[in-house]
C-alpha cells in the first residue's frame, strides 16, 4: 500500500493542465498553420491590397494562435483558481485492490478500472478517468526514489496504457 499526503501547489496544477493540452493539441502543426496562414495573408495583402481573403487568412491565423495561447496559459491558471477542491489537503492510498481518495469534502474508494490511462512527465502522474478528466499526483511528494519507483510499478501493473514524456 502506498500512502500519499499532500496539498497541490498552483504550479502542480498549471503544469499538469499544460501537459494535458500539449497532448491534446498538435503544437508543431498548429504553429505551422499559424505561420502559413499569416504568410499567405501577408502575401495576398502585398499582391492585391487589403481585401476579404486577407482578412479571413489573418483572422484564422489570429484565432488559431489565440486558441493555443488560451489552452497553454490562461485555462490552466483558471482551472486552478476556480476549483476549490484543489486547495484542500489530499490523502490518497493506492493498493492492489483500489484507490482510497480523501479530502475535506470527499471520501471515496475508486476501482482501478475507473482509470483508462496514465501520462507521466518530469513533474507529475496524470491518471485519466475520462476523455479530458484526470487526477494529478505530483512527483515532488515522494520522499525518495524507492517510493516513487514502487508507485510506478503499481501503476504499470494496474494500467494498460502508459505514456511517458
Amino acid at each position: 500500500m502506498i500512502d500519499l499526503n499532500f496539498n497541490y501547489s498552483r504550479q502542480d496544477c498549471v503544469r499538469a493542465w499544460r501537459r494535458h493540452f500539449r497532448e491534446k493539441l498538435n503544437l508543431p502543426l498548429d504553429l505551422a498553420a499559424v505561420i502559413l496562414l499569416t504568410a499567405l495573408g501577408l502575401f495576398q495583402w502585398h499582391a492585391d491590397g487589403l481585401g476579404v481573403v486577407v482578412l479571413v487568412l489573418l483572422g484564422l491565423s489570429t484565432a488559431l494562435a489565440l486558441i493555443v495561447a488560451l489552452a497553454l496559459f490562461v485555462i490552466p491558471q483558471l482551472a486552478y483558481q476556480r476549483n476549490d477542491k484543489l486547495k484542500q489537503a489530499y490523502h490518497l492510498q493506492f493498493s492492489e485492490d483500489a484507490i482510497c481518495f480523501k479530502t475535506r469534502s470527499v471520501d471515496s474508494r475508486l476501482e482501478w478500472g475507473l482509470y483508462s490511462r496514465l501520462l507521466i512527465d518530469c513533474h507529475s502522474y496524470l491518471l485519466y478517468y475520462g476523455k479530458d478528466e484526470f487526477s494529478i499526483v505530483p512527483k515532488r511528494i515522494f520522499t525518495d526514489a524507492n517510493a516513487r519507483q514502487s508507485f510506478e510499478r503499481l501503476l504499470e501493473r494496474k494500467l494498460k496504457t502508459i505514456i511517458r514524456r
